[in-house]
């Protein structure tokens, strides 16, 4: 467990040191010398004081109103650690969520990483079909498509970092890419005293919230794709028929086996022709171009 007062100095918290018990006995000790002063006073000073019975009643008055102002604080204090505990329980209610909808969103992009292990950048793949080749042979045009993979690296800092003031305070555990338990760090945190443990939570939480925005972006990215198989059986009417491959089709590398290559479409002529186009399906740019080209062919074959 790390030293209280050294997580006080790296956040700039007060350790609350003293109980009720501590607060009750001091105002006791307090109230016992005032009342041995007077005591003493009325002792020195009887010759002095014309009403020592009126004297003793006042010094009752005054001990019973410092022992109400003691039982105020008490209160007071009693009051705001509830309502700090009730912070920290939101907080927490908060948090659990999040590392739920983090867990579902990791699970979800695990099968596509391929590096990191606690770098500062992960790699991402993914499958899809990205682009429209058009190609003439003889009197006819083929258009088909590819299923190619895909790499880009993310920032994953957030999955494999720690903020700096909490770094270090806890021996943090790892999952097999290298990216932090945070589950398993929330349970070492709850070990602190509520003082720190809510001011560390918001740390926490802020954390996990960055982790949920790469997350997302991540799987975004992955699932892109799936918009991109949709445009192609939209513009080509092929229904449910265009299937991405699964991983193991591809092998290693992406290649250009013809078991990955789809025909779109043929269109046949009355003529010879040679004619070259590529239209990269991930640009709006290239879509409108396809559209425009597919509606040349359409109205060259009307009669």
């Amino acid at each position: 467990m790390p030293s209280l007062f050294r997580i006080c100095n790296v956040f700039g918290a007060v350790p609350d040191c003293g109980d009720q018990w501590n607060i009750v006995k001091g105002a006791f000790h307090h109230i016992k010398g005032s009342s041995k002063h007077d005591d003493d006073n009325m002792t020195v000073n009887t010759e002095a004081s014309e009403d020592p019975i009126n004297d003793k009643i006042e010094s009752a008055v005054l001990i019973q109103a410092h022992v109400r102002g003691m039982m105020t604080r008490l209160t007071i204090l009693k009051r705001l650690k509830m309502e700090k505990r009730a912070r920290i329980e939101a907080n927490l209610e908060e948090i659990h969520e999040i590392l739920k909808t983090n867990k579902q969103l990791y699970n979800r992009c695990k099968p596509n990483i391929r590096g990191g292990r606690g770098l500062p950048r992960t790699v991402i793949t993914r499958i899809g079909f990205v682009s429209v080749l058009a190609t003439t042979r003889n009197n006819s045009l083929r258009l088909t498509t590819r299923a190619e993979r895909q790499y880009q690296s993310f920032d994953t800092r957030c999955m494999s970092e720690l903020p700096k003031k909490i770094d270090g305070i806890f021996e943090v555990d790892r999952g097999d890419q290298g990216f932090i338990d945070y589950s398993a760090l929330l349970e070492k945190l709850l070990l602190f005293h509520d003082d720190i443990l809510e001011l560390i939570l918001e740390l926490f939480k802020t954390q996990l919230q960055s982790v949920t925005e790469t997350l997302a972006e991540i799987y975004e990215w992955i699932h892109e794709v799936n918009t991109h198989t949709e445009y192609l059986q939209d513009t080509f009417d092929l229904g449910d028929e265009l299937e991405l491959p699964e991983e193991c089709q591809l092998g290693a590398t992406s290649g250009s086996s013809a078991s990955l290559v789809q025909t779109l479409k043929v269109i046949n002529f009355d003529r010879s022709m040679r004619m070259t186009a590529a239209f990269d399906i991930q640009q709006e740019r290239d879509q409108n171009r396809l559209h425009e080209f597919l509606k040349f062919l359409q109205e060259d074959q009307t009669p």
